[in-house]
């Protein structure tokens, strides 16, 4: 989608920037500042969050994997 907009001025157009957004989005998108976004949002869809559960876990036994690997290096040496 392309919108041509035309302001007499950077200042009018900063000004008219959360109208035009809402406009352009409709209700189904919100306006919110950036310094009110201190937590993160929980996933829209289930699966997102299943996804994200599945990928941590595994990250997490591979880098314990990991450690421990490295940890036996390290005591064969000494």
């Amino acid at each position: 989608m392309r919108v041509k907009i035309l302001t007499d001025s950077q200042e009018e157009f900063e000004a008219k920037r959360p109208e035009l957004l809402k406009r352009i989005g409709g209700d189904e998108y919100e306006i919110v500042s950036k310094a009110l976004k201190t937590l993160p949002r929980a996933p829209k869809f289930q699966v997102k969050k299943e996804m994200l559960e599945y990928w941590s876990g595994r990250f997490k036994e591979t880098t314990n994997a990991i450690k421990k690997d490295i940890e036996d290096v390290l005591n064969e040496e000494t």
